[in-house]
């Protein structure tokens, strides 16, 4: 069960414990990365049937294989117009936005194109000392609301079997953006997660 610890509790927690829409037939969401954390997320939201969910990304063949995992539209992060693709994509403005990267353009982005009483949920960190422009102006007069969020608000010993259950109901294919490496492989590891060929990369010590 470790592959599902870390990463897969922290994006899916934010869709399933914190964001947790009333009408996700009727919602929209958008994820700024498309890593361990933001396929966590696109799973849980293609798992509750969240109506339009839109993946971000730096790496196509992320983007590609994101299509295949429930992403319903996605968009190339280094598109100069992604508010306005965005806005287009949910009649003005999303609904719930979820930032996996930790970089203050993507943070902006995440905050802007929500649409009023839009809500947030910030899971990457650039570390210690960085801020991000959320414009106040935005979280008063257009009710948005901000989130920060570690581990998916999750407790471990009850969220993990949670997950391996939605794992054996095919809603949660984590096999899909995994691979085993030998401690031997760890240059190629972290080489295949940073050429997007591999979304999380398991090393085995054994």
């Amino acid at each position: 069960m470790s592959p599902l610890g870390c990463a897969m509790q922290t994006g899916s927690g934010a869709v399933l414990n914190v964001l947790k829409p009333d009408k996700p037939q009727e919602a929209s969401i958008v994820i700024f990365g498309a890593g361990a954390v933001g396929f966590a997320a696109l799973f849980a939201a293609a798992a509750i049937k969240i109506k339009t969910i839109i993946m971000i990304d730096l790496l196509d063949n992320r983007l590609e294989l994101a299509k295949t995992l429930g992403a319903t539209h996605t968009i190339p992060g280094k598109a100069s117009d992604i508010l306005e693709q965005i806005s287009k994509l949910t009649d003005g403005g999303a609904d719930y936005s979820i930032d996996a990267t930790g970089a203050a353009p993507c943070i902006k982005n995440a905050w802007e194109c929500l649409a009023p009483f839009g809500k947030m949920v910030q899971l990457g960190t650039p570390g210690p000392g960085p801020t991000a422009n959320l414009g106040i102006h935005d979280a008063v007069c257009l009710s948005k609301t901000y989130y920060g969020l570690c581990e998916g608000d999750s407790n471990p010993p009850e969220y993990i079997p949670k997950l391996v259950q939605m794992y054996k109901d095919g809603k949660f294919p984590i096999d899909k953006i995994s691979k085993v490496f030998s401690y031997k492989q760890f240059d190629d590891a972290v080489h295949a997660m940073h050429d997007g060929s591999v979304i999380k990369p398991i090393i085995k010590f054994s």
